[in-house]
C-alpha cells in the first residue's frame, strides 16, 4: 500500500526508502529462517517437551518409515534468536 500510495503521489524519494526498507527487512527474515534448517556446532540446543500425545503421534510416524536404520531419536529446542526457536527431532542413524 505504501509502494502503491508513493507510485500514486509521484514521490519517489519516500518510494526508493520504502523499498530499501523492505529489501532490507525481507533480507532479515530470509536469513533468520534459513537457519532453521541448519544443525552445526554452533547451534544452541537445548532440552525439549511435547505434550504426550503429539510426541506419541510424530515418534509413532518415523518408526513407520524407519526400516530399521535409526540408533536413537532425540527431541531437541533449537534457538535461534532470543525470540525465535524450534523444536526439531535429530536422528542418529
Amino acid at each position: 500500500m505504501i509502494g502503491t500510495f508513493c507510485c500514486m503521489t509521484g514521490n519517489q524519494k519516500e518510494l526508493d526508502i520504502y523499498r530499501e526498507k523492505a529489501v532490507y527487512f525481507l533480507q532479515k527474515e530470509i536469513d533468520k529462517y534459513s537457519k532453521l534448517g541448519v544443525l552445526n556446532k554452533s547451534v544452541w540446543l537445548s532440552a525439549e517437551q511435547l505434550s504426550g500425545e503429539m510426541l506419541s503421534e510424530i515418534l509413532a510416524y518415523i518408526a513407520s518409515i524407519d526400516g530399521g536404520s535409526i540408533q536413537a531419536i532425540y527431541l531437541v529446542r533449537k534457538t535461534i534468536t532470543d525470540t525465535f526457536f524450534t523444536s526439531a527431532f535429530v536422528i542418529r542413524f
